[in-house]
């Protein structure tokens, strides 16, 4: 088998383009790892009670009646 010329085989090009590669591996990697890491909680834990009240009936989760009663509750 014959081996062929590249003007890319053994040259600090071939270098400069395999270091190129791996930064961008490393870079994509890390993006990754980072965006599946950093999701934000379901609930935040600066509501209150009484907000996350307000959502659910907001959402229609609860009616009115269940509403102030749990209103009733957190607020005596």
């Amino acid at each position: 088998m014959m081996y062929q010329w590249s003007p890319f085989h053994g040259s600090w090009i071939a270098m400069v383009i395999q270091i190129i590669s791996w930064l961008i591996l490393f870079g994509l990697l890390i993006w990754g790892i980072r965006a599946f890491t950093s999701r934000r909680p379901l609930s935040s834990p600066n509501h209150s009670a009484l907000d996350i009240l307000r959502e659910r009936y907001a959402r229609g989760e609860i009616d009115k009646n269940e509403f102030k009663e749990k209103k009733k509750d957190l607020t005596s």
